[in-house]
């Protein structure tokens, strides 16, 4: 039993530095940009094809969000500012966007902006070493039966990058949109 209760406080004392470590390389201004990540060559063939995982989700809009708010939403605020211990995407004054968490931080580039229509971003770096690849991330504005937004992301990991992962979106798919919907609600305070 003792030996038992010895290898379960070692496990945890691991657990707690891992986490140290890692929020400690996701601090600061350097953070995000800790580990380099490349930039796919052709980003839209990678969001629909060559990333080892991607999901997509599309999620209608509240009629009470105007438009320009939810182009402010997508492109410069918060948009996952909701969930606790997360803030961002920041834009940065070189116009790159900073996600920071607890335990990682990302930076990614905007590649492609139409204002109320498009946004493409690819990954420029991330706290985490070792994990990434490369990755991207898609929204597309569209109007018709009322207002909806997709979302795309897509991963290729480092180590496993050759691994085909996308049949296991299915997996993430609800979680994606469930996130999305909450970060698209219209602010209470007006």
């Amino acid at each position: 039993m003792t030996l038992f209760l010895s290898a379960i406080g070692a496990v945890i004392a691991a657990a707690a530095i891992g986490a140290l470590i890692l929020m400690l390389l996701a601090r600061g201004r350097r953070g995000p940009d800790r580990f380099a990540v490349s930039r796919p060559q052709e980003v839209t063939q990678f969001l629909d094809r060559e990333a080892s995982w991607a999901a997509t989700v599309t999620v209608k809009v509240s009629p009470r969000m105007k438009p320009d708010e939810l182009w402010a939403l997508i492109s410069t605020k918060q948009l996952f500012g909701f969930v606790p211990l997360v803030s961002g995407p920041v834009v940065e004054d070189d116009g790159s966007r900073t996600v920071r968490a607890l335990l990682f931080a990302f930076r990614e580039q905007v590649l492609e902006s139409e204002t109320g229509r498009l946004l493409i971003t690819a990954g420029r770096g991330v706290s985490v070493p070792l994990t990434i690849a490369a990755f991207a991330q898609r929204f597309v504005v569209s109007d018709g039966d009322g207002t909806s937004v997709t979302w795309t992301v897509a991963i290729t990991p480092k180590w496993v990058g050759w691994f085909p992962l996308r049949w296991t979106a299915f997996a993430v798919r609800p979680f994606m949109k469930v996130f999305l919907w909450l970060a698209l609600q219209p602010d209470p305070r007006g």
